[in-house]
Order: C-alpha cells, then structure tokens, then sequence
C-alpha cells in the first residue's frame, strides 16, 4: 500500500469513528489507537522510524496552534503560577523519577536512554488532553490549567531529551549546559513564534482586499503559520513547539484587528475541518507504529512487557496525584476571599490527575534515540524504551477515558456559559440600540429614515427576545416565536428556490448565484443566532 493509498484509509476511518464512536463507552483516542493497530494487520508498511519526524511536523504544529489560538489569554495568564508548576516543576521531577526507576528496574537499558524515555513521557500531549477534556465540563480555570500545561511542558521535556540522547550517543553530560540549553531553546523558541506571528499577520493585512481570491490567500497564510513557526525555530536550534504555541497565543490576538466577518468564517470552517482530520489521524498512526514497536522487542516475554508498561503507567499517574495534593494545598495558602481555589475538590484534583494522557510528542520522541552509538553500536534499550512508550500511551489515555467518566464534578460551566453568552448578547444588542437611537435624522432623507426605523425594530425584537430569556423583560409566548421563525425560514427557503429556478432556466452565472447564497445563509446563521431555541 502506497502512502497515498494509507492517507486515504486513515482519513475515512478517523472520519467513520468520530460518528459510530460516540454511541460507545469507550474513549475516542483509545478507539483511534485501536483502528489503528488493526489497519496494521492488513497493510503492508515500511518502517515508520524514519518517518516518525516528517508525520510530528506534518500533524502536531496545527494542532498546538489552534489549541493556543483559543485559550483564554486572560485566564492563562491569571494561573500562570500554577500552569508554570505542572508544565516545569512536574516534568523535570517526574523525569527524575521515572528515569531513576526505570534504571534500576531495567538495569540492561542505559541510564542516559532511561532518562530519555522519561522526558519523552514527562509531558501530556496537548491534543490528547483537548480530546479528552472536550468531553467532560469542567470550571474554566481547570481547563485553562490543563490546557496551558499541555501546550508549555513541552519544552523542560524535549531539552530533558536531547540532553539524554545526546549523554546516551556520547557519553557526556554537563548540569550547566543543560539550564544554558533549556533556558536558550525556550526564550528563543518563544521569541520566534511572537516575531513569525507578526509578520505572517502584517502580510496578511497587507494583501487584504477585495478582490474574490482575497479570502483564500488570506486562510492560506493562516494555515502556514504554524509551519512557518515551526520551521523557522528549527532552523535557529530553538524549540519548535513552543514557537507554534507563542505564535498561536500572539496571532489569536492580532487577528482580530484585520479579520472581516466572510474572512472569519471562511477560516474558521476550514480549520475545524483540518483539526478534526488531524486531531483522529495522530491517533491512528499511533495504533499503526505500535505493531511494528511490538515486533522489534526480543528478549522479554509478554508478562514482563505488560508488567513494565503497568508499573510505569502507575508511577507517572502517582507522582502526578502527590504534585497536584502539594498544588492545591499551595493554591488553598494563597487563596483570596474574592478568589476561587485553583482545584477545590477531590474530584477536580482526580481530574486534573486522569487528564495526564500522553501521545503522539512521546512516541515521535522516542522514536527518534538515535539506532547507534557513537561508537557505531546497536543503541541498548532502544526498542524496549519505545515498546514502553507506546503502551504507556495507550495505557493513560484508555485509563483517563475509561475512569474520567465516573468521577462525578459538580460543575456550572454549561449554566454559567449560557448565562455568560446570554449577557453578551443582551450588552451588544443594548449598544446596537444606543448607536442607532443617536443617529441624526434631521436632514436624513426618507429612505435613510425608513432605513433606520426597520434596523430599530430588528435590535429592539432581538432585545425582547434575550430579554425575555434572562427574565429582565415580560415573558413571550413560545408559540409566536415557534411562527416568527418558521416564518423567516419559509421565506429564506422560497429565496433558494428562486435562486435555483433563476439559474436553471435564465441562466444566471454561477458567481452570483454563489454570492446570494452567502447572503441566504448568513442570514439563516443570524436567524439560529436569535434566542429561539433557548425560548
């Protein structure tokens, strides 16, 4: 099977999971995981080794770039102690763990290839843990915990790597080296994402227009700057993950002062899409390695295996649980009458414990310890280390997919987002209003009047409407709004209908027809977007 042929299989099994996959109790990644291996059987594959770096740039930049491109700057930078804690003080105390344990367990496996192992799994995976959060409400300043955790640890890890691998190829080791190393990689990485996010979104203004081809440039630039981040800090030898994650944070922000409302929506569809055919393909590649990682594994049997890969779950999920009892004793000490505690539960602290899932950045890690030594032997323990890997992969995210559904949070998230977006929605409507109400009509002309009389009648509805949810207004009746809208719709549906007898039988040229359908849909949009269905 070609590469080609491959992409294609993956693709529609990523995309007949996500529907069939949610009627089961099994966790989305884990299924993923699944297909993957399975695929495997019916495949014939090349070894993926040498690829494992190509497919890691291919599919994680996007990923980390959307991730940070939605998280909430304010609330990041409100937990950044915490946030700092879990991405730096746990990884380098967990590689210090695991790496001594797994050396005394192991003793054939080299301390240096031990330590590699135990940065590659010291950090969760940004997409594993979206994947596996996204299905359960939690309060926003846990989300903004785990998710700022995800996209920062990696840099303490990957340094931790290279420091490891580079100490297993050539013996050599130095304590100084390493902070110089950590401290330049991530400064460095960070500056170069923030500097490749202001130019890609200068140019980006700058090419805007409005011309029809306008908006595709405009969502192509969008999609390379992940790459563009990546690319351009490995040139320099900085961390390339944590450019992605600075120009996500800095063009999240930036994009705002040039985007126009098609250009939005354009981009936003065409990024949901990608991330969802990425966010499964990870997965399922993970699934495909692992058959190959198993077969390379000689001389342990399958208990022994199976025990290592246990016992090694276990430890990262411990020293996990003691890190985030010593946080959230911590956040009690520091805690404010005006502030909420950081976890404030056994439940929440049993979340934030299950959310450590790893995925595709340890295996990709892993994968590339480098064959030899410098003295052109066979690397020892390499094929142990990415066997564990692998199946510490599967193990914490089956774990957290299979134990998070249990844990029973008392959450207000949903309530409290409906009432946050209900309080949105009634301040810009109420300032619609106050604009419209100070427009001069002294010398307007008739139709500019008749023009502002109608567009005070649409905002004050609007404002009856959400006034009526929030009960700041008389109640409406449910019946009239049921007839309002199947009334907007029935005349949207019989514009379609003309538009498409106007360009079967006279002809008109498909630009335009594509033009009004904008029009038809933008308008159904804000039809959805008016209160009916919470009435």
């Amino acid at each position: 099977m070609t590469y080609i042929e491959l992409a294609f299989a993956v693709i529609g099994v990523v995309a007949v999971l996500q529907s069939v996959g949610r009627k089961l109790p099994v966790p989305m990644a884990a299924l993923q995981i699944g297909a993957g291996v399975v695929l495997s059987a019916f495949v014939g594959l090349d070894d993926l080794r040498e690829q494992s770096a190509l497919l890691f740039v291919m599919l994680v930049p996007p990923l980390l770039y959307v991730e940070a491109r939605h998280i909430p700057k304010r609330d990041l930078m409100r937990s950044i102690q915490p946030v700092l804690g879990m991405a730096l003080g746990l990884v380098a105390v967990t590689t210090l763990i695991v790496g001594f344990g797994l050396h005394a367990l192991v003793p054939d496996m080299p301390l240096a290839v031990a330590f590699a192992l135990a940065a590659a799994l010291a950090s969760t995976d940004t997409v594993a843990v979206s994947s596996v959060i996204a299905r359960i409400p939690l309060p926003q300043r846990l989300q903004t915990l785990l998710s700022g955790e995800s996209l920062l640890n990696d840099s303490v890890a990957l340094v931790a790597f290279k420091v490891a691998v580079a100490a297993a190829v050539s013996a050599h080791f130095s304590t100084g080296e390493a902070a110089r190393s950590l401290f330049t990689v991530s400064v460095g990485g960070l500056a170069t994402g923030a500097s490749v996010a202001a130019v890609v979104t200068a140019l980006r203004h700058f090419l805007q227009s409005d011309g029809p081809d306008s908006i595709r440039v405009d969502t192509t630039l969008s999609l390379l700057t992940p790459y563009a981040a990546y690319l351009a800090s490995e040139m320099l030898g900085v961390s390339g993950v944590l450019a992605v994650v600075a120009a996500g944070l800095c063009a999240g922000e930036l994009e705002r002062n040039h985007l126009r409302a098609t250009t939005r929506q354009h981009g936003n569809a065409l990024w949901g899409t990608l991330t969802f055919v990425l966010n499964g393909t990870v997965f399922v590649i993970l699934g495909l390695q692992m058959r190959q990682v198993l077969h390379r594994v000689e001389g342990y049997s399958g208990w022994n295996l199976l025990g290592y890969v246990a016992l090694l779950t276990a430890t990262l999920f411990t020293v996990r649980l003691l890190w985030t009892l010593a946080l959230d004793a911590w956040s009690r000490r520091k805690q404010t009458q005006d502030e909420d505690c950081l976890l404030g539960s056994g439940a929440a602290i049993w979340v934030t414990v299950l959310c450590g899932v790893r995925g595709s950045l340890a295996l990709s890690a892993t994968l590339s310890i480098p064959l030899f030594t410098a003295a052109s032997e066979a690397m020892p323990g390499r094929d142990l280390a990415v066997f564990l890997a692998a199946g510490t992969i599967g193990a914490t995210l089956l774990l957290s997919g299979l134990v998070l559904p249990f844990v029973k949070l008392r959450s207000t998230r949903e309530t409290s987002d409906a009432a946050a977006a209900l309080h949105t929605r009634v301040a810009v409507a109420e300032v619609a209003l106050s604009v419209i109400n100070a427009v001069p009509l002294g010398n307007a002309s008739p139709r500019v009047r008749q023009w502002v009389v109608a567009l005070k009648r649409l905002h004050a509805h609007r404002m009856a409407t959400l006034g009526a949810v929030s009960g700041k207004a008389p109640p409406m009746d449910p019946r009239d709004l049921v007839e309002q809208r199947a009334l907007s719709m029935q005349v949207l549906s019989a514009q379609r209908r003309e538009l498409g007898r106007l360009q079967q039988e006279e002809g008109v040229a498909p630009a335009i027809v594509q033009e009004l359908e904008l029009d038809l849909d933008l308008a159904e949009i804000s039809l959805d977007r008016m209160g009916w269905r919470a009435v």
